[in-house]
């Protein structure tokens, strides 16, 4: 398998995690099953606007969870640190393939 679609398949894995474990019924709510996460998933992260939407609602989550002082809740610090490793693993992705043709640059 080429490098760059493992790498776009864990981040949308790690996106979908990341998504139901931090507002379970919410993601329920959004999508009926795994698989359209995936693919909504997918299709977000072929556009860097959508990929930079999605980077914003992380940090909003986890400037709330902050402020909600719960990090010493060992889950939700885990969540948190998983957050902040994915914003970082989509500001990667988004400048390691800036030159991929479907991308809106």
């Amino acid at each position: 398998m080429n490098p760059k679609n493992n790498k776009l398949e864990k981040l949308i894995i790690d996106i979908s995690m990341f998504e139901e474990n931090f507002d379970y019924y919410h993601f329920h709510d959004v999508y009926d099953t795994y698989e359209d996460a995936y693919n909504d998933i997918r299709r977000d992260l072929l556009y860097s606007k959508s990929i930079y939407k999605r980077i914003d609602i992380i940090s909003d989550e986890l400037k709330n969870i902050a402020q909600e002082k719960k990090l010493k809740d060992s889950s939700i610090g885990k969540l948190y640190n998983h957050g902040i490793k994915l914003i970082y693993d989509l500001n990667d992705y988004v400048f390691s393939y800036y030159n991929k043709q479907d991308m809106d640059f």
